[in-house]
């Protein structure tokens, strides 16, 4: 694991906790110590792909920017956060 971005979460963060787990996935959220935005998870637990998404309002977020942190990719954000995901995988966003 070298990923600068997902290894700041450990330093950046706190509280992190699951917002909502099922079977087939899990959505987890953890605040920025400095208060500059939100980690947000969505893991896929199922054995096949799917599109895992949380609604904003979901998780009391009102960001407008996302940052994928495994490839980077920076977007205008949408009141859905979501990400198509293998089996057994991970998206990890940077809401602000």
């Amino acid at each position: 694991l070298t990923n600068a971005g997902v290894l700041a979460i450990g330093k950046e963060s706190f509280c992190g906790h699951s917002v909502t787990t099922t079977d087939e996935q899990s959505v987890w959220i953890s605040p920025r110590h400095d208060g500059k935005g939100v980690y947000v998870a969505l893991f896929n637990l199922s054995e096949e792909t799917r599109t895992m998404c949380v609604r904003q309002d979901e998780i009391d977020l009102h960001a407008t920017q996302l940052t994928e942190l495994w490839s980077g990719k920076t977007a205008q954000s949408s009141e859905v956060i979501e990400a198509e995901l293998p089996p057994h995988d991970c998206a990890v966003f940077l809401a602000k």
